[in-house]
């Protein structure tokens, strides 16, 4: 009977240990959690240099001017594309 209570006291405090440990783990992975989502990364960087460069009048014109022929040549690029798999699908 004796070593029974002592089995049930040690198990106790190693699951106290344990628990301990995990809260200890669970206040690390929120503290960093937090400071990943709090610090900016290079997303934020690229989206900022990007509002920055296209506010200028001249750089918007350039993209404006470069945009059309972008849009021509994917044109040009999905109908050649919607050709080839109409032939490739009547074979």
């Amino acid at each position: 009977m004796h070593s029974r209570s002592y089995t049930a006291e040690i198990a106790t405090q190693l699951a106290w240990q344990i628990t301990s440990k995990m809260r200890k783990f669970m206040v690390y992975m929120v503290l960093i959690h937090l400071l990943a989502v709090a610090s900016p990364g290079p997303d934020f960087t690229m989206v900022l240099r990007q509002s920055l460069v296209l506010t200028q009048h001249r750089v918007r014109q350039e993209f404006t001017r470069f945009d059309h022929w972008v849009e021509r040549v994917m044109g040009l690029v999905l109908i050649t594309l919607g050709i080839r798999l109409t032939i490739a699908s009547q074979s």
